[in-house]
């Protein structure tokens, strides 16, 4: 499939399974009698290619390929991973469920080992082989924040991969420039090893009018090395490790506006104009080691984990050049897992996978908010109104240009699981699929948190009292427990005609947390209420929200009549509760995490894929359609309750649209030709609960050309070929709207030298 990119096809064994099990130097390919099972160690060896919707790019390290998880949006049916702020921004969107911040609602592997963290989302692909991604809810096999479905992606083989990659790429109109290199060796017939690096610069999209600087300028490099052993032929050990570092800016959130008449704009409407260049800084490692024994009965893998985060974030919050308030925040994560997986290696009419999952995280967050002489006239007269309204004859008026709230946060996660899944060949043409996963969760958080004294004056009847107000303090810790119960139930029924039906009843859940970002709220709250205290039962019920619960409803097919043609259609049903919904706080001092009530997720999808012409011509296309509504959700507003039943969930596209065209021009010995292009679209997408604003449906034209001569290639590329005007984000803070808008028109340039 070298002459394919971005291929997409759907994943659909058609063929029953029997005979023996034989383990290969690929440590996820799996044969049984004539059928080769590509699927993680988790997956039973029908399970997740028979009762589940699943897509596939395989990438062959071209430089018009995806290199990031945000590239892969709208290629998969139902995915959206819109690419704003900067690397720590890393929302994702499956079928209506995702999150914008704090935890994440879909699953992501690497060579079989989580990525825990939405934090280390975003990274600069390195050596990938393939990206598969399952959607609808994966709980069951893959736990916490799974509930939308798991994206697995897999990493050259040095086995069959052997040799020394060069490549240098670059993009006009960011001036991105990229250097890799890559060597993978096999030693012998029982060892292989992969070592790889690289290192890009960009200048960036995006200009600053007011400081005159580049927003969205970037250093990154980083590596990875793999190696497989293999002492025995039912015997591997694979190891993996992966390191980058970024220096970035980033945020760049354009002013759009404000969001009444009542208030003036300060800047011109589409200008990205803070008075401090945003900054963000992350080392980001995470690998693992996989032991799989096959025995005559059973595969017992063994898979340890490890992530290492370490970041530190700048930003004006107020986005604009007046001096409100700015957030610098760091953290440092560490997280362990350990996952033992036993399933069945003989063909029968019952098949099984048992697991036992473990993870422990250690995540402390240091941040302090500044407030300039701006933040201190909002607090000011915060506090005048509300004294107002309360018939108070007391004036209090800060007089200090500036504030500031510093505080740390530990807040430790440990989880652990058990979960089983059986498949059963009822019939030659008939399958059934039972699971259940209970799964265990702690969290913790110890915050401490204060601000500096406050000068201020106090007119009482017409008394002048000048005075320092001194800083509020808040100490403590709370921690929550969850128990998860987390079934699954699928039938399939297969047809010899190469196609098959299914349906299936599935649950997930999105972990529950902290809202560590709502500090600074709770400590200008009690400036704003003249220095009255807050309980710490009432910050916990600030600071907490719970678990997300959907349980999906699918029937879909998998056809594939021949070796030519591929096409996948399914419909889903996805009920969720305790729906998280991410919002600003009033006082536009912070933001957090709320359980907003219930949401239903409908939608569809198909996949089509068919090549022609010996493999010259290839076409791949997909579609998908998401309503996702809040069916009960009542939030408090400006002293007003709002039911937003029936509105749309916000950050949710309605279509996603992925569709792509490659052509062979010449194929011989020396010389081939390829030429492709691609068309991705996705909206509507609205923004707010209150769903008055939304981003239309827009497409992004893309192309590209790649010659290769033995082993020197030379490859040209363009994406929004048709410089489509669109924003991939969009929010309202202080009476005012801000949005990133998508990535101009950029032709990029790639050579690359192989021996």
């Amino acid at each position: 499939m070298k002459s394919l990119p971005l291929f997409l096809a759907a994943m659909a064994a058609t063929t029953a399974i029997n005979g023996e099990t034989k383990i290969f130097k690929d440590s996820l390919q799996v044969t049984v009698g004539e059928v080769k099972i590509y699927a993680s160690a988790k997956d039973d060896h029908t399970m997740g290619a028979f009762a589940v919707a699943q897509s596939e790019i395989k990438l062959s390290g071209n430089a018009s390929e995806p290199a990031t998880l945000n590239q892969i949006t709208a290629t998969i049916p139902n995915l959206n991973m819109p690419d704003y702020g900067s690397s720590l921004t890393s929302a994702i969107y499956i079928r209506g469920i995702g999150s914008r911040i704090n935890t994440p609602a879909v699953g992501l592997y690497v060579d079989d080992v989580p990525i825990i963290d939405k934090t280390g989302f975003s990274f600069n692909f390195v050596d990938v082989a393939k990206i598969g991604v399952m959607r609808g809810p994966q709980s069951t096999v893959y736990g916490r924040n799974a509930m939308g479905g798991v994206v697995n992606i897999q990493t050259m083989n040095p086995f069959t991969n052997s040799g020394t990659t060069l490549r240098l790429d670059g993009i006009k109109e960011s001036k991105d420039f990229s250097a890799y290199v890559s060597h993978s060796h096999k030693i012998n017939s029982t060892a292989a090893f992969s070592v790889a690096g690289f290192y890009n610069t960009r200048d960036g999209f995006y200009r600053n009018q007011n400081l005159g600087n580049s927003v969205d300028d970037r250093k990154m490099g980083g590596g990875r090395v793999r190696t497989i052993f293999m002492p025995k032929d039912n015997l591997l050990v694979d190891v993996s490790a992966n390191f980058q570092h970024t220096n970035e800016g980033g945020y760049a959130y354009e002013y759009r506006g404000a969001t009444t008449d009542k208030v003036a704009d300060p800047v011109a409407i589409g200008a990205i104009s803070s008075n401090k260049k945003p900054t963000y800084w992350r080392s980001l490692g995470f690998g693992g080691i996989k032991a799989q024994y096959v025995g005559s009965k059973n595969i017992i893998s063994s898979i340890t984990g490890f992530n290492l985060i370490n970041d530190k974030m700048d930003i004006d919050q107020d986005f604009l050049p007046t001096d409100t308030f700015e957030l610098s925040q760091a953290q440092r994560q560490r997280t362990v897992s350990e996952e033992i997986i036993i399933k069945s290696s003989r063909a029968g009419r019952w098949q099984y996978t048992n697991g036992l999952f473990f993870y422990y995280q250690w995540l402390k967050t240091a941040s302090e908010v500044q407030f300039f002489e701006g933040g201190v006239q909002m607090i000011n007269t915060s506090m005048q109104a509300a004294m107002e309204a309360a018939g108070s004859p007391v004036h209090v008026t800060l007089t200090d240009d500036g504030m500031d709230i510093p505080g740390t946060y530990k807040t430790p996660a440990l989880g652990i699981a058990l979960y089983h899944c059986s498949t059963f060949d009822i019939s030659d043409r008939l399958t059934a699929q039972v699971g259940a996963r209970l799964d265990y969760e702690r969290t913790k958080i110890d915050y401490n948190t204060w601000s500096s004294d406050v000068e201020y004056v106090m007119d009482y009847y017409g008394q002048t009292i000048q005075n320092a107000l001194p800083g509020a303090v808040y100490k403590g810790s709370t921690d929550n427990s969850y128990f998860n119960f987390l079934p699954k139930i699928s039938l399939t029924w297969h047809s010899p005609a190469g196609y098959s039906i299914y349906a299936n009843v599935a649950s997930g859940y999105r972990s529950g947390g902290y809202n560590v970002q709502m500090f600074s709220d709770i400590v200008s709250a009690s400036f704003r209420q003249h220095n009255a205290s807050i309980t710490e039962e009432e910050i916990n019920d600030i600071i907490t929200y719970k678990p997300e619960h959907c349980i999906n409803y699918e029937i879909g097919s998998h056809i594939r009549p021949n070796s030519h043609l591929a096409i996948e259609i399914a419909a889903f049903v996805a009920n969720i509760t305790d729906q998280q919904v991410a919002q600003f706080v009033e006082s536009g001092f912070g933001r957090r995490i709320v359980n907003a009530g219930k949401s239903r997720s409908i939608g569809a999808e198909v996949s089509f894929m068919a090549n022609a012409l010996d493999n010259r011509l290839i076409l791949a296309a997909n579609y998908g359609f998401t309503d996702a509504r809040f069916t009960d959700y009542i939030t408090y507003e400006n002293g007003e309750n709002l039911c937003y039943d029936d509105n749309r969930v916000p950050f949710i596209p309605q279509h996603t649209i992925g569709s792509t065209i490659d052509g062979v021009v010449v194929r011989n010995n020396d010389l081939n030709i390829n030429i492709g292009l691609s068309l991705n679209a996705l909206g509507d997408i609205y923004w707010t609960e209150d769903n008055h604003c939304k981003q239309d449906t827009y497409a992004q034209l893309g192309a590209h050309a790649d010659v290769k001569y033995k082993s020197l290639s030379i490859g040209i590329f363009g994406r929004n070929l048709n410089d489509a005007q669109a924003d991939t984000f969009y929010f309202e803070s202080l009476n005012h709207k801000f949005a990133q808008s998508c990535k101009p028109r950029h032709i990029g340039m790639s050579i690359g030298y192989k021996f």
